[in-house]
C-alpha cells in the first residue's frame, strides 16, 4: 500500500537525519511531545524538499501541514509529482 511505501521512504529520508521522529506515534504532535526543536524543523523542511524533489511555500509551512508524521506524509502525498 502506499502507506507502507511512504513508510519505507521515511525510514530511508527523514529517520537517518531525525532519529527520535522513528519513535514517535505516527498522530503524535511532533512539537508538543518536543520530539522536534524549532531549528531541527527548518531542517526538517529541507529535507523533505530535496528527498521529494518539492518546492514548499512558506504559506504551507503550518501545523496541520507538518505537526505529525501522518500530516506530512499525506502533504507529501498530495504535492508529489505524479
Amino acid at each position: 500500500s502506499r502507506w507502507v511505501q511512504m513508510k519505507a521512504e521515511f525510514e530511508q529520508h527523514i529517520f537517518p537525519q531525525f532519529p527520535k521522529l522513528r519513535e514517535a506515534d505516527w498522530e503524535q504532535n511532533l512539537f508538543e511531545a518536543r520530539l522536534l526543536s524549532s531549528i531541527q524543523f527548518v531542517s526538517l523542511v529541507a529535507c523533505i524538499e530535496e528527498a521529494w524533489g518539492l518546492e514548499i511555500d512558506d504559506d504551507e509551512i503550518t501545523e496541520s501541514n507538518f505537526a505529525t508524521l501522518a500530516r506530512i506524509a499525506a502533504f507529501i502525498e498530495a504535492r508529489r509529482p505524479a
